[in-house]
C-alpha cells in the first residue's frame, strides 16, 4: 500500500471518530434538552431541599432550602414552581409557578381530606435547573384542633343585687292571697344556675332582691346603660356563650378598669381570667375587689359563665372587654362600652329623712304607659326612718295591691289590696331595702329605703327609668311585652305601642330604632323625645302578618340604650 493510500485511511479513521465523538456530544444536548422540555425532574440531582407538613383537612405547608456548596446556582433562580400529586396518580400538577427567588414556603390548599399526596419544588435558572427531592404528606381525615370553629360571645347580663331583712316587717292580712312565684329567668336571657348561686351565698330568696338586664352583643363594640353600684354591693355578671363544636370554650379573661375607644386588653389594670378546670386567676394590684367567684353552667346547649363581684374601692366608669377562646385557640372578642361604675355610697344627712311618709297610687298606674316616667306610684322611692310608716292613697278608679318584693318574687313581707279612694298603712321597724309592687297591674313598681336614726344613710343608685317599653294594641286592649315573652294574638293585629326615657335628652334628640323580623328584613325609624327626654309612638311590627321572633333594639348616641326580643303567635 502506498503512502498516500495509507495516510488517505488513517484520514478517514480519524474524521469517523470525531464525527462520532460530534455525533454523542449532539445527541446528549437534545436528550437533556427534551427532558427539561417535558419536565424531566429526574434529570438532575436534588438540589433542592423539600418539607412538607400537614396543617389540617384540606391543607399541607411546604418549605424547601437551597444547600450552601449550590450558593452560586441559588442566585441564578429565575422562579419556583410547584408540583403536586396524589400517591396513586402517575402525573404530577402544577400548584403554582412563578415564585420569585426570596421565596422558601408556602401553603398548598384546597386538597382533599385524608388523601396522601407527593410534591415537589423545580427551581427555573438563567442555565439549566434545579429540583428538589419528592415530600410525601396525608391531609386529616377530620378537623384537627386549629381547624374547630372559634366560639360566640352572645351577650351579657348586669344584676345588682340588695340584701334585705328576713324579718317580716308587717304580717300581711288575712284578705291577701299569694300568687304562685314566677321565675326571673322566665323574663330575661338567664342563668337558671345564677339563682342556685345566690341561695348559697345569701340564704332564701327573701333575703335579697336582684334587678338587672340581658344585652345582646352584636359585633365587636356593644354599648349599654351603665350600671351604677356602690363599694360592699354584690353585682352579678353573667356572660352566654355558645359554641358550635359542642366543645365548649376553655377560657375566657373579662378585662376592666379601661376606657375609650382605643381601650384594650393591655391598658386593663383588674382583670380576672376564667379557664376550664383551673382555679381562676384574679389580676388586682391595686386591690379593687374585696371578693369575686366564678362559676360555669351549661344551659339549654348555651354556655353560661356567671361573676359574682364585691368591690371595696370606687372604680371610674368602665368599659369590660371579653375574651373567649375553646380548643381552636382562634379568639373572639366583645366589648361593652361605659359598662359600669361603683361608687362611694353619698351621704345624707338624717334630717333629711322624714320619719312618715305619703305615696299616691295614681291614674297612670292601671297603663304601661307609667312605667315610662315611674308615675304609677308618686313618689316612686321613698326614704323614712326605721320605726315609720308609708301611707299609700288610691286615687285612681281601679283597684291596686301593695306587694312586697318583685314580680319574679314575692318576699311576703306585706301586701294589701287598695281600693278606690282607699288608704292603707304599713309600718317599718327594720332598716333595710323593701321593693314593691300591684299584682294586678305589675308594671306599677315601688321602692322604700328604710334608714336607722342613729345611722348615716347612704343614698341608692340613680333611679332606674326605663328606656324601652314595649307593648301589643288590639281592639281588646293593650298587652305589655317583656323581653323573651311568646305573645299569643286573638287577632292578627301588628301593631305595637314603643315607649321609654332616655337620661339627660332634651326636647327634639332623636332615639334610632332597629325592627328585625322572622324573615330576616329589618327596618329602621326614628321616634323623638319630648323636654324631658320621654318618648312614644304607635306603629306596626310589619305590613303583613308574620309570625315569629322579632327584635327591636334602640340607639341614642350610636349606644345601644334598650333592646327586647319576643315571639308572636297566633292564638292558642
Amino acid at each position: 500500500m502506498s503512502i498516500k493510500a495509507i495516510t488517505d485511511t488513517r484520514l478517514f479513521e480519524i474524521h469517523e471518530t470525531n464525527l462520532l465523538y460530534f455525533g454523542f456530544m449532539i445527541c446528549s444536548i437534545l436528550l437533556v434538552s427534551l427532558l427539561l422540555l417535558i419536565g424531566g425532574n429526574d434529570a438532575f440531582a436534588a438540589n433542592i431541599d423539600l418539607t412538607a407538613t400537614t396543617l389540617n383537612e384540606h391543607t399541607v405547608s411546604l418549605h424547601w432550602t437551597i444547600p450552601s456548596q449550590d450558593y452560586s446556582r441559588n442566585k441564578r433562580i429565575k422562579s419556583f414552581k410547584i408540583l403536586y400529586q396524589e400517591s396513586n396518580d402517575a402525573d404530577f400538577h402544577t400548584y403554582v409557578t412563578g415564585l420569585d427567588n426570596n421565596t422558601r414556603s408556602i401553603e398548598v390548599d384546597e386538597l382533599q381530606k385524608g388523601t396522601s399526596y407527593n410534591f415537589r419544588v423545580n427551581a427555573d435558572q438563567v442555565t439549566g435547573g434545579m429540583n428538589s427531592n419528592l415530600a410525601h404528606a396525608t391531609t386529616l381525615e377530620i378537623d384537627d384542633a386549629s381547624a374547630v370553629s372559634p366560639p360566640k360571645i352572645s351577650g351579657i347580663g348586669f344584676y345588682s343585687i340588695s340584701i334585705t331583712d328576713s324579718e317580716k316587717p308587717y304580717a300581711p292580712s288575712e284578705s291577701y292571697t299569694q300568687k304562685p312565684n314566677t321565675r326571673f329567668e322566665d323574663f330575661f336571657p338567664y342563668s337558671k344556675f345564677s339563682d342556685q348561686i345566690d341561695r348559697g351565698k345569701y340564704g332564701s330568696p327573701i333575703n335579697y332582691g336582684k334587678s338587672g338586664q340581658y344585652f345582646f352583643t352584636e359585633g365587636y363594640v356593644t354599648s349599654v346603660p351603665t350600671l351604677f353600684s356602690e363599694i360592699n354591693q354584690p353585682v352579678q355578671i353573667q356572660v352566654r356563650i355558645t359554641d358550635e363544636t359542642d366543645i365548649f370554650i376553655g377560657h375566657l379573661s373579662l378585662y376592666t378598669n379601661v376606657r375609650g375607644d382605643g381601650s384594650d386588653k393591655q391598658y386593663s389594670n383588674l382583670y380576672v381570667i376564667f379557664d376550664r378546670g383551673r382555679p381562676i386567676q384574679v389580676f388586682d394590684p391595686s386591690h379593687y375587689l374585696k371578693n369575686v367567684d366564678v362559676q360555669a353552667s351549661i344551659e339549654n346547649d348555651k354556655l353560661w359563665l356567671i361573676f359574682d363581684f364585691v368591690f371595696q374601692k370606687p372604680m371610674k366608669k368602665s368599659d369590660i372587654l371579653l375574651e373567649s377562646w375553646n380548643e381552636g385557640r382562634i379568639p373572639v372578642y366583645a366589648k361593652i362600652v361605659d359598662a359600669w361604675q361603683i361608687s362611694e355610697p353619698k351621704q345624707l344627712e338624717t334630717a333629711e329623712i322624714p320619719l312618715n311618709a305619703e305615696i299616691e297610687i295614681t291614674h297612670n298606674a292601671a297603663s304601661p304607659v307609667c312605667k315610662a316616667d315611674n308615675s304609677c306610684f308618686v313618689p316612686s322611692e321613698t326614704k323614712i326612718l326605721t320605726g315609720g310608716t308609708i301611707t299609700w292613697t288610691n286615687i285612681d278608679s281601679f283597684i291596686h295591691t301593695i306587694t312586697s318584693g318583685t314580680q319574679q318574687y314575692k318576699d311576703g313581707k306585706f301586701g294589701e289590696y287598695v281600693y278606690p279612694t282607699k288608704s292603707v298603712k304599713v309600718t317599718f321597724d327594720k332598716p333595710g331595702t323593701y321593693p314593691y309592687f300591684c299584682e294586678l297591674h305589675p308594671w306599677a313598681t315601688g321602692k322604700i329605703y328604710v334608714s336607722n336614726a342613729n345611722v348615716i344613710s347612704s343614698t341608692k343608685e340613680p333611679v332606674s327609668q326605663s328606656t324601652l317599653i314595649v307593648k301589643s294594641i288590639t281592639s281588646t286592649g293593650s298587652l305589655l311585652i317583656e323581653n323573651d315573652d311568646y305573645v299569643y294574638l286573638n287577632e292578627k293585629s301588628l301593631t305595637i305601642e314603643i315607649s321609654g326615657h332616655v337620661e339627660g335628652a332634651t326636647h327634639g334628640t332623636a332615639v334610632d330604632f332597629l325592627l328585625k323580623r322572622p324573615d330576616r328584613s329589618f327596618e329602621k325609624f326614628k321616634i323623638i323625645t319630648n323636654k324631658e327626654g320621654y318618648y312614644k309612638t304607635v306603629t306596626v311590627l310589619d305590613k303583613k302578618w308574620q309570625s315569629g321572633s322579632y327584635t327591636i333594639f334602640a340607639k341614642h348616641n350610636d349606644k345601644i340604650i334598650g333592646n327586647i326580643s319576643f315571639v308572636i303567635m297566633e292564638s292558642r
